[in-house]
C-alpha cells in the first residue's frame, strides 16, 4: 500500500496550530469540513483555552485541548488525548502542522499506533539549536511534507536533505469573486496588497 496515497477510505488525525478552530463557525472549521468529505473520517486535534469536542459532520471531529500554563502539560494533554483517540478509532494518517515539538510527538504517536507521518511546512520560524535538532529529525522521518511554495520546497530539499519525491507543493490562494471592484472610498494610490505570514 503507497501510505502518502489519501482515498476516500482513508481515516486521518491532524494536529492543528489554528486557534480558530475553537470557534465552530469560523472559516478554517468550515474547510476542514470540507476536507473531511473527502476522507472515511477526519480528526482534528487542536489546543484552547478548555477541553471540548464538536462535530462539524459525520466525518469531521474536533478535539480542543486545554493548553494550561505549560506548553510540556500541554503535550503531554494532547498526548494522552491521542492515544484515547487512537485506541478507539484506528487511523491510516497523522497530519502535523509542526516540524518542530509537536512533529517530535506525532513521530513517536505515529510509530506506536503504525500511522503515515504527514507533515506541513509553512516556513521555520523561531530557529533554535533544539528546534533545528527537532525539525532535521521529523523532517527526515516523514513520510510526506506538504508545504505552500516552491522556495521551502528547495529549502527542504538543499538544506534539509528531504528527498524531492516526498514533498508536495500546495499553494494557498485566495479565490475572489469576479467583479468584486475595490471600495470607492479608497483611491488607487491608496491601496496595497500584501501576501505574509
Amino acid at each position: 500500500t503507497n501510505r502518502s496515497c489519501i482515498t476516500k477510505d482513508t481515516r486521518v488525525v491532524s494536529i492543528s496550530l489554528d486557534p480558530t478552530l475553537c470557534d465552530p463557525h469560523s472559516h478554517t472549521a468550515l474547510r476542514m469540513k470540507r476536507y473531511g468529505e473527502q476522507l472515511s473520517s477526519f480528526t482534528i486535534f487542536a489546543f484552547g483555552d478548555t477541553n471540548d469536542v464538536w462535530s462539524l459532520s459525520k466525518e469531521t471531529h474536533v478535539h480542543i485541548v486545554a493548553r494550561g500554563r505549560r506548553k510540556v502539560t500541554a503535550l503531554f494533554s494532547l498526548y494522552r488525548a491521542l492515544k484515547k483517540h487512537l485506541r478507539e478509532h484506528p487511523s491510516d494518517v497523522l497530519s502535523v502542522q509542526d516540524s518542530y515539538f509537536l512533529g517530535v510527538l506525532g513521530f513517536f504517536i505515529a510509530l506506536k499506533y503504525n500511522l503515515a507521518l504527514h507533515i506541513e511546512v509553512h516556513g521555520f520560524e523561531k530557529q533554535t539549536m533544539l528546534r533545528a535538532w527537532c525539525a532535521g529529525f521529523v523532517l527526515s522521518s516523514a513520510h510526506g511534507l506538504r508545504t505552500v511554495s516552491t522556495r521551502l520546497k528547495d529549502e527542504l530539499i538543499q538544506r534539509w536533505n528531504v528527498p524531492e519525491g516526498r514533498i508536495e507543493v500546495v499553494p494557498m490562494y485566495v479565490s475572489v469573486p469576479r467583479g468584486v471592484e475595490a471600495p470607492r472610498s479608497v483611491s488607487r494610490a491608496e491601496q496595497l496588497l500584501t501576501v505574509s505570514r
